[in-house]
């Protein structure tokens, strides 16, 4: 094995070929460390500047600071005063806890803070924060009065509702938050008083679980409950009330409005008596002292089995009266059986309004053992009950056999129905919608093109407030004094100090009368059946008055289909004669059956359209009497001859899909030999559909609160003449 060794003293001598050393560089030009030191020289850099940075402004640059500063200055001063003076944050709160007030909560409130002050007047209670520098206002109509509770949600900016640990409401709870909803609700604030209260946070959450599933459930935007236990909760709440982004309906944005604290009177003024001399005097003719002597008559007794209710003692009738009232009875019977009960016929009204000397004559009725007074036997619940019974029947009849009615035996069909014709298509038949008009459409305004007006009427509300230009603009969430002229001496009576008095300004056009057509839907909890012209209570928008709308189906087309009864689970359109409201705008409608008012309907406003065709259908039926092919002898559709050549024109049709028409008539007795497009079973019957175009009644009331009294004291007064 050979090893070599090296010399001590012997080192490694690098060749030609050995590459030099890479000088050191820096990161992407970066300086070292050492770089830096060797520049500084041992220098340190100044951590902050001892003195402000000279330089030289002009003359021009400190004119424009100064005046910067000054209005800074000015604008802080302005919003200084501008929230000393500004009208407060205004606050609806509705309890729906049997068990708390809303006036509690705002004790609660007040007492967080030992800097708060408050102050309380009859509908509202002021409360001053200085913490935050804002202002609230506390509006607390009860539960159980609705249009205080909507009057004041269409004004304020917040609502807060107080709900109960158990989250359980009631009908008439759940009634009032479906009412506000459907009106449209502002910011929404909700509260759990005693949720603090309860020990053991598995049942806390429970309960606060419990009120979410509700407040989910009613679809409220809102995210948390807020507890007000403790003064640190009560803190901030009033923080949330002050500094939340408030949302604002519709009503609020588009129509000016002011929530009146304060009614003066500056001058007695005494109202202008009409001199009932002053005027063309007439001598009553015979006709008129006979109507006077009719209605001036004493009262007529009846003796009437024990136990008989005014409803059914009005349809027992005497022998003379039975042969004085035998036409108008039959009228009253045909027009029963193509409308419901409490829907008259206008084919009778305008009978009875030819022959206006007709008075209705007072009758009391009598048992026979005593004269014991409805009062307490109940006899306005049952005349109630026995009218719910029949508009039950009519309804549940329109569903089995729709628009089907009989013809008179009595009466020529071609007098009763003179008023209706035949159509070849609901579709496309055409109907000259300025035919035959009533007399109140002179009285209403119409317009050319509705869509392009409510377009330029909103486009120039906007064109205005951005601009500024008119000088009656006031900013909003100010103090005004408004100094109206020519009101009624009477509004400070009528005017109730715990109920909200509001200023609206209507938009162009609206305090012109039309007719307008809402889009409604029947409140599932309301079960009773609703008829065409029955008297309701409207909400529409800014205004509540009373009317009897005519229903009619909410379809495509120029025709409509006027429906006998609200339908159930379905919308359809209520036109009335109203002041124009230009949409979008909600509706709420109510009815008033002499002791309580139920929500029966919500929607919005369709259109402000008089020309809307609404046909009222009805149909004759008959029975195929022979069938050979598609010859058919039908019976019991007519009962003469002359109403079968006066109906001949008509199509005939049957429930399979057959079509045909008339041929001849058979015989004396109403039978007629018919002829269809295909032949036809034994169990088909022959129909035919007539069309009659119906208006509104001219009903408009806007004094609905005169009204509910008027109406309870007709009940009594009525109940008072039965006994």
């Amino acid at each position: 094995m050979l090893r070599f060794f090296r010399k001590m003293g012997d080192v490694h001598n690098p060749g030609v070929f050995k590459k030099p050393a890479k000088s050191h560089k820096p990161f992407k030009g970066h300086r070292t460390k050492g770089q830096i030191k060797t520049v500084n020289r041992g220098r340190v850099s100044a951590k902050e500047l001892s003195q402000k940075r000279s330089r030289s402004i002009s003359k021009a640059e400190r004119k424009n600071i100064r005046s910067q500063q000054i209005a800074q200055r000015r604008r802080e001063q302005y919003e200084k005063r501008r929230n000393e003076k500004a009208a407060p944050v205004l606050i609806t709160l509705l309890s729906l806890d049997e068990n708390i007030r809303a006036e509690e909560v705002i004790e609660g409130l007040f007492k967080a803070d030992e800097a708060n002050s408050k102050e309380s007047t009859s509908q509202i209670t002021y409360l001053n924060v200085p913490r935050f520098k804002g202002r609230l206002s506390f509006a607390c109509p009860p539960a159980s009065n609705t249009d205080d509770a909507l009057d004041f949600v269409k004004t304020s900016d917040v609502v807060c509702f107080i709900w109960p640990l158990s989250g359980q409401l009631t009908q008439n709870q759940m009634t009032l938050v479906t009412s506000i909803k459907a009106q449209g609700m502002p910011s929404v604030v909700n509260i759990l008083p005693g949720l603090t209260a309860i020990q053991g946070g598995k049942k806390r959450e429970e309960a606060r679980s419990s009120v979410m599933k509700t407040i989910n459930q009613l679809s409220l935007d809102s995210e948390r409950i807020f507890p007000t236990g403790s003064s640190n909760d009560a803190i901030l709440l009033l923080r949330t009330f002050i500094e939340m982004r408030k949302k604002h309906t519709m009503l609020q944005m588009r129509r000016a409005h002011v929530l009146v604290e304060k009614v003066d009177l500056l001058k007695e003024e005494s109202e202008i008596v009409p001199d009932p001399m002053n005027a063309e005097q007439t001598w009553p003719d015979e006709q008129e002292i006979t109507d006077a002597d009719k209605l001036n008559s004493p009262a007529e007794k009846k003796r009437v089995p024990k136990g008989t209710s005014a409803y059914q003692a009005a349809w027992i009738l005497e022998s003379d009266e039975e042969n004085e009232d035998g036409e108008e009875a039959s009228e009253d019977e045909s027009d029963d059986e193509e409308m419901s009960s409490g829907n008259s016929e206008e084919e009778s009204d305008e009978n009875e309004g030819e022959d206006g000397s007709e008075a209705r004559r007072k009758v009391t009725f009598e048992t026979e053992e005593s004269t014991m007074g409805d009062e307490e036997n109940g006899g306005m619940d049952e005349d109630t009950d026995m009218d719910d019974l029949q508009k039950f029947r009519a309804e549940r009849d329109d569903q089995k056999w729709p628009d089907q009615i009989d013809t008179p035996m009595d009466l020529p069909a071609r007098i009763r129905f003179q008023k209706y014709r035949g159509l070849k298509s609901f579709r496309t038949s055409p109907w000259n919608p300025a035919e035959n008009l009533p007399y109140e459409y002179a009285r209403i305004f119409k317009f050319h093109n509705f869509k392009k007006t409510k377009k330029t009427v909103l486009k120039e509300l906007d064109e205005r407030c951005a601009a500024e230009v008119d000088t009656v603009i006031v900013e909003s969430g100010k103090y005004v004094t408004i100094l109206l002229k020519n009101v009624p001496a009477n509004i400070r009576s009528e005017w109730s100090a715990t109920s909200p008095l509001i200023l609206y300004q209507p938009l162009a056009h609206e305090q012109k009368m039309s007719v307008i057509n809402l889009v409604i839907r029947k409140n599932p909890n309301y079960t009773l059946p609703i008829v065409s012209k029955e008297k309701l209570i409207f909400h529409v928008g800014f205004r509540k008055f009373e009317a009897e709308p005519v229903f009619s189906q909410h379809t495509n087309g120029d025709k409509f289909k006027m429906e006998r009864f609200m339908p159930i689970g379905s919308s359809c359109v209520a036109s009335i004669f109203a002041p124009i409201t230009f949409p979008p705008a909600t509706v709420l409608v109510y009815k008033f059956d002499g002791k309580r008012k139920s929500l029966v309907a919500t929607g919005s406003v369709l259109d402000n359209n008089p020309d809307r065709v609404v046909l009222k259908r009805i149909v004759l039926s008959g029975h195929p009497f022979k069938i050979n092919k598609r010859s058919v002898v039908a019976r019991y559709m007519f009962f003469n001859i002359e109403d079968i050549e006066w109906f001949k024109p008509v199509e005939l049709y049957t429930p399979s899909g057959r079509r045909g028409h008339i041929i001849e008539s058979v015989g004396t007795h109403g039978h007629m030999k018919c002829r269809f497009d295909q032949q036809i079973s034994a169990q088909d019957q022959v129909m035919m559909s007539l069309y009659k175009r119906v208006f509104p009644k001219w009903t408009f009331n806007p004094k609905v609160s005169c009204t509910l009294n008027q109406i309870s004291g007709v009940g009594k007064e009525d109940e008072e003449m039965a006994e």
